[in-house]
């Protein structure tokens, strides 16, 4: 008779799922997903589900709009307001840390450390931070780790099903599924295993004709006035230039993989590759080193040669599996409880990194903003009792935009881009404006009032040459 273990793994799943939640509900849209959520969804949402190739060119990107689509329809069912908005993503977060539990039972055998290796892994700050958004990367996150189970386990319906949905997110997500062909091909190959086969291949042809039928139906027949995709190739001007541009990617790229006290992580893993070199003729090892790299490789080659910033959300896949690496890595180590214990601590402690003003920060990627949000809301309260026109008032990317694109509160009036003529600005240190601009607030504006909260402040300030 088989005994029955209480299914624990449930339990962590809803406590987390209920800690993310409760973080989130008074998080607004931020950066990015003001467009792949707020603009999209709330133009699908007036216009129809099935209006994407109808949007202005003011709303619409080159990226497909199945995230906006999805919230637009929660919308129609419960109302179109913030908390709806975290409430509906609830499924998307019991989804991908379902998924990173399959991921641990793959790869131990031992049910307590699953747990250990599960929580571990959700202690990473860009995980931890799109769990409290409303947002795409947590779709883009769970279809890729569905579509990477699959294949570990060789289920082509599932793999199948997942390489459908996935690349109906973004171009970058369309990338990832070419990441994924080539996954499959190395997990082929350390298995020994013959990858062309009618069944493998097949899985993937849904996804291939929705994403050439997507591109072409976008550039082709509804292109419409030109849509910037987001990385300019063509914009190099001289050899010098490429050369720059490279190597100033290479280290952005190593910035992104160490930041938010990941650089333990990979500490971590390099000593004790080191130390235990004969680790790498195991095939778990090896299946776990190939699902770090290549699904994210092919978006980290295209990265590299572009002229726009690469964010630390474009490799979250990687960052769980080299952190689910490195404990499994774990059973070499000495002191396996200690060092558990620092690579814990140094994740959470990467969620209070906050750098100097003149240096960018990738604040929708760690828990950093969550101070943000109360102190935003207060300083807008306050400029309406002052009678200041917010939408006189200038303030930067992601916050020059309609108040409701931000709070989905119905308020229609629209912070303007800064340029420096403006007589009132709003401003945060959770936006990354350039040098020249900061240096502009700092010497030709004065402080009418800050807020402050942790690490994070927000501040409104008029021209100094304004008649008081």
């Amino acid at each position: 008779m088989n005994e029955r273990h209480f299914p624990w793994q449930y339990i962590l799943i809803a406590g987390l799922t209920v800690v993310f939640t409760v973080l989130g509900l008074r998080v607004g849209i931020l950066w990015d997903n003001v467009l792949f959520v707020s603009k999209t969804g709330t133009f699908l949402y007036e216009h129809g589900l099935l209006s994407w190739f109808d949007m202005p060119v003011r709303v619409h990107s080159a990226h497909p709009y199945l995230c906006g689509t999805y919230y637009a329809a929660m919308w129609h069912l419960f109302g179109r307001s913030l908390l709806v908005s975290h409430l509906v993503t609830i499924p998307i977060i019991i989804g991908v840390l379902y998924q990173l539990w399959q991921l641990c039972c793959f790869f131990l055998e031992e049910e307590k450390q699953r747990y250990a290796a599960l929580l571990l892994m959700c202690a990473n700050p860009t995980l931890c931070s799109h769990c409290v958004q409303a947002g795409q990367e947590l779709f883009i996150l769970f279809f890729t780790l569905y579509a990477l189970n699959a294949i570990l386990r060789q289920e082509q319906l599932h793999k199948a099903i997942a390489l459908c949905f996935l690349p109906l997110f973004s171009l970058r997500a369309m990338m990832l599924c070419a990441g994924l062909f080539f996954t499959e091909w190395g997990v082929c190959a350390i298995r020994k295993e013959r990858f062309w086969t009618i069944q493998r291949i097949g899985a993937y042809a849904g996804g291939l004709i929705l994403s050439v039928s997507y591109l072409f139906m976008r550039y082709a027949v509804f292109s419409g006035e030109p849509t910037k995709v987001g990385i300019d190739y063509f914009s190099y001007t001289s050899m010098a230039q490429i050369l720059y541009t490279f190597a100033r990617n290479i280290v952005i790229l190593v910035w992104r993989f160490i930041d938010f006290g990941q650089v333990t992580v990979f500490i971590v893993i390099g000593l004790l590759l080191l130390r235990h070199k004969e680790t790498l003729r195991e095939s778990k090892v090896r299946l776990l080193l190939l699902c770090a790299i290549m699904p994210t490789g092919v978006i980290g080659l295209t990265s590299i040669f572009s002229m726009n910033p690469m964010g630390h959300h474009y490799f979250l896949l990687a960052f769980v599996i080299c952190i689910f690496l490195a404990f499994y890595l774990l059973r070499y180590a000495r002191k396996r409880k200690l060092v558990y214990g620092l690579l814990l601590c140094s994740l959470l402690a990467g969620n209070l990194i906050v750098y100097p003003e003149y240096l960018s920060q990738g604040w929708n990627n760690s828990l950093a903003h969550l101070p943000y949000w109360s102190i935003r809301r207060q300083a807008i309260h306050e400029m309406n009792e002052r009678h200041i026109p917010l939408e006189q008032t200038a303030s930067f990317f992601p916050n020059a935009c309609a108040n409701d694109l931000v709070e989905l509160n119905g308020d229609q009036r629209s912070f303007c881009a800064f340029t420096g003529k403006e007589e009132y600005v709003f401003y945060s240190s959770c936006y990354n404006p350039l040098d020249e601009e900061i240096d502009i607030l700092h010497t030709q504006y004065n402080p009418l009032f800050t807020y402050r909260r942790g690490l994070v402040f927000v501040q409104v300030l008029q021209r100094a040459d304004s008649t008081p």
